[in-house]
């Protein structure tokens, strides 16, 4: 799994040489400043994370937001809590609610052809939902997501609580 390596933790990441915005594979040590990917497939889901940054797991998420069913079995469509555009609220209320995500399952060209896994949430979130729509809107690909290439970088993001990484994942051709 490819993470992207933040102002705060990653110390292992940075051990290895790894900079602010880089990305670091924790399985494989390596790092990269950014990935070339063929997108297998997109998921998307949903969590809820307490107030407060800490270890524990999320208050409540589903892993099929197309079902609008929570681990626990609760409707998400009628939950309180729902977000669907997360990018759109402070990073203080955006906590509080249960926030969309999407996992981008793909092939690592630059890697040996590895299978990737790129999980993208709060602000990283609306760069996933534009990649998604610039797959769906490409005629010439006809619903054939792995003919596309993606080429994903991190980008600086100023927020009142400092700077963050976030990932982008513009289009950058199609194999045909």
């Amino acid at each position: 799994e490819w993470r992207v390596v933040q102002k705060v933790g990653a110390a292992w990441a940075r051990e290895q040489g790894a900079t602010e915005g880089q990305f670091y594979n924790n399985l494989t040590d390596e790092i990269a400043d950014e990935l070339n990917v063929i997108v297998v497939d997109i998921l998307s889901g949903r969590s809820r994370w307490g107030a407060e940054i800490s270890s524990s797991g999320p208050i409540c998420f589903s892993l099929d937001t197309k079902s609008n069913k929570s681990a626990n079995g609760d409707d998400c469509s009628q939950c309180e809590f729902r977000l669907d555009t997360p990018w759109s609220m402070d990073a203080t209320e955006r906590r509080k609610m249960c926030c969309l995500s999407y996992t981008i399952l793909g092939i690592d060209l630059d890697h040996d052809n590895m299978p990737v896994i790129i999980r993208t949430h709060g602000v990283s979130a609306l760069p996933a939902r534009q990649l998604i729509t610039q797959l769906r809107m490409n005629r010439s690909l006809k619903g054939e997501y792995h003919k596309a290439v993606i080429n994903i970088k991190s980008q600086e993001k100023d927020t009142p609580y400092g700077s963050t990484y976030v990932n982008g994942g513009p289009m950058t051709g199609a194999i045909v």
